[in-house]
């Protein structure tokens, strides 16, 4: 799903790169971007890249230009709920 839907802006492409976030590696999506973190382990209520992913107020929208689908959605919930694990 961050195959598809995330690496065109936070991918390797320095570039491209957006938000100075990368997540195609673990020690990326752990260190997180410009904003901060992005996951907070065991916990996707508190995570941005969740909060990123539904649209939620004073979050930057992503992806910006549409919704991921309801399953993928909680796909990444789930995974950061299991403590994002490699």
């Amino acid at each position: 799903m961050l195959v598809e839907h995330c690496l065109k802006c936070h991918g390797p492409d320095e570039k491209k790169l957006r938000g100075d976030l990368r997540l195609d590696s673990r020690d990326g999506v752990r260190k997180g971007g410009a904003s901060g973190p992005v996951i907070v382990p065991g916990e996707p209520d508190k995570s941005l890249l969740i909060q990123a992913v539904k649209h939620a107020a004073d979050v930057a929208a992503m992806p910006p230009q549409e919704r991921l689908p309801a399953d993928a959605v909680a796909a990444l919930e789930a995974w950061v709920k299991m403590g994002a694990p490699d």
